[in-house]
């Protein structure tokens, strides 16, 4: 298994359980992390980290304008 598959592996795993320490861990490993997986992230951020949340759903948004 690639880093790269084992890194998402873990970044669902970690989403289901709703871990955002793990989850960023496992994000920043990653090359790229799929439009749903961080729509997730910021679900989690807005509950965990609520100040970090307004910058990663901006973000988030400008990812899916593009598509």
């Amino acid at each position: 298994m690639t880093s790269q598959r084992s890194a998402y592996t873990r970044l669902r795993r970690v989403l289901e359980h709703s871990n955002l320490t793990e989850a960023l861990s496992a994000a920043s490993e990653m090359e790229h992390v799929g439009l749903v997986e961080a729509l997730e992230l910021c679900l989690l951020l807005c509950d965990r980290a609520p100040e970090k949340y307004g910058r990663a759903a901006l973000r988030w948004h400008g990812r899916y304008c593009r598509v």
